[in-house]
């Protein structure tokens, strides 16, 4: 099941939740730039006749899985109109990092085409996943999600999950997929520079401290 706590989107995505079957858990307040104690689940992990959903999709991990679920629903006019807050989503990095002990940052893809739209706290099975969307000049929204993993870095792949295209890799005890619709952006590409550092910071650029830590 898949809902959202943003009202501005609970339309959206509470049509589409109970399509989608996924497991993920949102944190209230995301999308306004603060993020609310999980105090209460927003939806529950399902079970049973969904447990073998991720083993399904090419082998992807489940986690990409439910990403990729959540990303179908975006459609342009989602974030089209999102004003892109640097102060705000400056403050939802920081949180990430002291809350989460997650040393993320925002890359400037600027260069790619993509433009930066929001960044979101969301959970999975009780564990942050960090969703970053931009916008490419035509097409659907393009996400980079994020994820802490303790398994050994792993190169570039790139797959198609639930109709979506997918490039993953894990580098730094962090897990990456990089989301969009067929056709629409070069996520190969894409995903070697982000993977590589070959992209700047636009938001969080990371202090000699929080290299070291990533190291």
């Amino acid at each position: 099941r898949l809902r959202t706590a943003a009202p501005w989107l609970a339309v959206a995505f509470i049509a589409g939740a109970f399509c989608c079957g996924t497991v993920l858990r949102f944190a209230p307040g995301a999308a306004q730039g603060g993020f609310a104690q999980p105090a209460h689940q927003v939806a529950e992990q399902v079970a049973g006749q969904n447990g073998t959903q991720a083993r399904t999709q090419a082998g992807a991990s489940s986690w990409v899985v439910a990403a990729v679920s959540y990303q179908r629903l975006y459609t342009r006019d989602t974030v089209a109109w999102d004003s892109s807050n640097m102060a705000a989503a400056a403050h939802i990095v920081d949180n990430i990092r002291h809350d989460d002990g997650l040393p993320i940052r925002v890359p400037d893809l600027r260069s790619a085409g993509l433009t930066f739209k929001r960044i979101q706290r969301l959970r999975y099975n009780n564990k942050p996943l960090v969703q970053i969307v931009y916008l490419p000049e035509k097409g659907s929204p393009v996400a980079l999600c994020v994820m802490k993993d303790e398994k050994a870095d792993s190169a570039l792949a790139q797959q198609q999950v639930d109709s979506m295209d997918v490039v993953t890799w894990r580098r730094a005890k962090l897990s990456y997929a990089l989301i969009a619709t067929p056709g629409d952006t070069d996520l190969g590409a894409i995903g070697k520079r982000i993977s590589e550092s070959n992209v700047e910071a636009l938001i969080g650029q990371l202090s000699k401290a929080d290299r070291a830590f990533a190291s």
